[in-house]
Formats: C-alpha cells, sequence, structure tokens
C-alpha cells in the first residue's frame, strides 16, 4: 500500500494504492485532505497505528514492500521480499526509534562470521537503509542510525587472475558431458553463468554456427560458436530426445520438471585440482578468461563488445589490464628462462 497525489484532481487529493498480492490486481482509493490525514487512513486499513511514533520494522515492512515495488526490478524486489525480513530477525525486531550504529558493527561482524562477502553484506543493509528512509520520510515515523555501510575500497574484489589459453586447455580436459560443454561456452564464447545453464535448443543456429542470446539488461546478441568440438557438442545436445528445450538438464531434476543446474564451481574446481592450476576457480573467471585471450589473440575490441554484450565499451576496455598482465606474466617466464641460460653460461666460463 503507498500514497500519492492524484494525477488529475489537483492540490489535496490522494490516490491509496492497496495492493492484493503480486499476482492479483491493484486496488485505486481516491482521497480528499492532508496527507497526514491520508496517512491515518492508510493505515488504519491496514489495521496499524498511525499515532504510534513507535513502530517495529515488522508493522511496517509490508507497506515498505508494496511502495518498494513501484520502480524496482523484478530480481530487486524478490532480493527484498525474501531477504529483508532476515535482516531484520538479525538485527532484532525492536522499535525503528532504537537501531545506533553499534548495532550495525554487530551486524557486520556477524554476517562476517558467517562467510559473507562484505559486498553482500552491503546490499542487505542498503536495503534495511530504504525501508527507514521509507519510515522516516513517506510515514513520518521516527528512526535511528541509518547505517554506515563498508567503503567502495573495502568491497572491492582482488584483481583477476584469468587464465591462459594453456591453463584452459588443461581446465576443460578434466571435464566430461554437459559440465564440459557449459564450461567451453564460458570459456570460448564468454558466456555468463546463467546464459549457458539455460541455453536452449532455439537459442543455438548450428547451420550458421552462431548463438542468438537475449541476455542482461534483455540486450539481444549473436555469439560465434567458436571450435569445431564444441560445435560438435551442442550438435550432440540439440539432438537428445525429450520435449524439454534446455540443453543441460541437472540430473537432480524431476521426470516431469526438467531444470537447469544452478551452478557447476565444483566441478571446475575438481577439474583445477586434476590439472594442476593453483588460482581461484570460479563460473565467471572463465568468461574473464575468453575476453582476455581473445584481446591477446588479437580480436578487436569493438567486436569483442559484441560478443560479450556490453553496452559501453569501456567496460569491455577493463578487459586490456588483464591482458597486459598475463602477457607481463609471459614475459617474464621468457625473461627467466634466457636468464638462467646466461647464469649457466657463465659459470662454464668460470
Amino acid at each position: 500500500m503507498a500514497i500519492y497525489p492524484h494525477p488529475s484532481k489537483g492540490h489535496g487529493w490522494w490516490r491509496i494504492r492497496i495492493s492484493h498480492g503480486r499476482n492479483e490486481p491493484q486496488e485505486n482509493i481516491t482521497y480528499q485532505g492532508t496527507k497526514a490525514e491520508a496517512i491515518a487512513l492508510e493505515s488504519e486499513l491496514r489495521g496499524i497505528p498511525v499515532e504510534s511514533q513507535h513502530q517495529k520494522p515488522t508493522d511496517i515492512l509490508g507497506r515498505f514492500l508494496d511502495w518498494y515495488s513501484l520502480d524496482r526490478a523484478e530480481n530487486t524486489l524478490v532480493y527484498a521480499h525474501a531477504e529483508l525480513p532476515k535482516v531484520i530477525e538479525r538485527l532484532g525486531n525492536k522499535h525503528l526509534s532504537l537501531y545506533r550504529q553499534n548495532d550495525y558493527i554487530r551486524y557486520k561482524q556477524q554476517r562476517a562470521a558467517d562467510g559473507v562477502k562484505k559486498r553482500t553484506c552491503n546490499i542487505e543493509l542498503a536495503t534495511w537503509r530504504s525501508m527507514l528512509n521509507f519510515a522516516a520520510e513517506e510515514l513520518h515515523i521516527p528512526v535511528g542510525d541509518l547505517p554506515k555501510l563498508y567503503t567502495r575500497k573495502q568491497t572491492t574484489p582482488p584483481a583477476t587472475n584469468p587464465l591462459t589459453p594453456d591453463e584452459t586447455r588443461a581446465l576443460l580436459d578434466q571435464l566430461t558431458g554437459d559440465k564440459k560443454t557449459i564450461a567451453m561456452l564460458y570459456a570460448y564464447c564468454g558466456l555468463r553463468r546463467d546464459e549457458a545453464l539455460t541455453l536452449t535448443r532455439g537459442q543455438v543456429d548450428l547451420d550458421r554456427n552462431i548463438l542468438h542470446l537475449n541476455g542482461k539488461g534483455d540486450k539481444n546478441r549473436i555469439i560465434p560458436i567458436i571450435t569445431d568440438e564444441l560445435h560438435q557438442r551442442l550438435k550432440n545436445h540439440s539432438q537428445k530426445k525429450g520435449w524439454a528445450a534446455l540443453l543441460f538438464i541437472s540430473p537432480k531434476s524431476k521426470p516431469d520438471n526438467p531444470q537447469p543446474y544452478k551452478n557447476i564451481k565444483k566441478a571446475l574446481l575438481g577439474a583445477a585440482k586434476r590439472a594442476g592450476i593453483d588460482k581461484p576457480i570460479y563460473n565467471h573467471l572463465l568468461r574473464h578468461s575468453a575476453a582476455t585471450n581473445a584481446l591477446i589473440g588479437g580480436v578487436n575490441i569493438r567486436a569483442l563488445q559484441m560478443i560479450l554484450g556490453h553496452s559501453d565499451v569501456r567496460v569491455t576496455e577493463l578487459y586490456t589490464h588483464m591482458a597486459a598482465g598475463v602477457l607481463q606474466t609471459e614475459v617474464e617466464k621468457i625473461s627467466g628462462i634466457y636468464g638462467a641460460s646466461a647464469q649457466s653460461a657463465n659459470l662454464k666460463q668460470e
């Protein structure tokens, strides 16, 4: 439920929007009076006493989520519905005016002990802060301190260390079946995790050797299928019997409800260990590696931007730094070889 100035009736008229659930039509009530009176009516309809200055997070959670849904992306709204009640539970459901920075310090410490990354903790507290701002600005309820988030420096991840072409091949050699094909889509075509895991038969054009994707930001793009091996593996997956559109179906799925894999990180970690690769391994690293190795191989940055699906070429240009780092590492290896050879020659002369 939320209150807005009426779009046509002028000053002093309000529209109270009532939500009956995400899949049900909303109800709009037109009201004339002051904003405070409109808030009072809204509170009465919700059964919450507006005169209370000591409301708790659970008292306003429903109203906040209704208001929050008006201009937020679907994924953001789903996240708020799922995670905000957990944030309230961790902080404690006390009067909104009583929250202090010490509460948030303890929250951060607890989340760190749980193994949660600082960036994730920031997202949780930012959603909580949005609810406090809603309480103060829309409901005129006194609130306590707003949480101080981790700084950008504190949440910046360590520099990415992409796989070299040799490491990529060694990793892929340790995989089989669906998981090898998925990893090849990451490492050769630069697909994002969910793009590869949910690839469908209709997105694979074997005649023209391309993939049709509708990826992040609802952007359509065409990606060439790299290597004959990947082409053949996709052909084999496309020819599997069954009605499911998905190319890769998790073995944990029920026969009447095929579902994609959620992640193949465990398989990647095992493959990296068997291949003797001593680097942090995760799904998205293979996409980073694909982009970096493409630049080293001479692929035009504009073409790479289209393949990766970046709306801004400056994002793609970030991979030039990774490519430079990889090249520098290889140069150092070569220098080491010649340095060792020179030292050996000097020893022989002595």
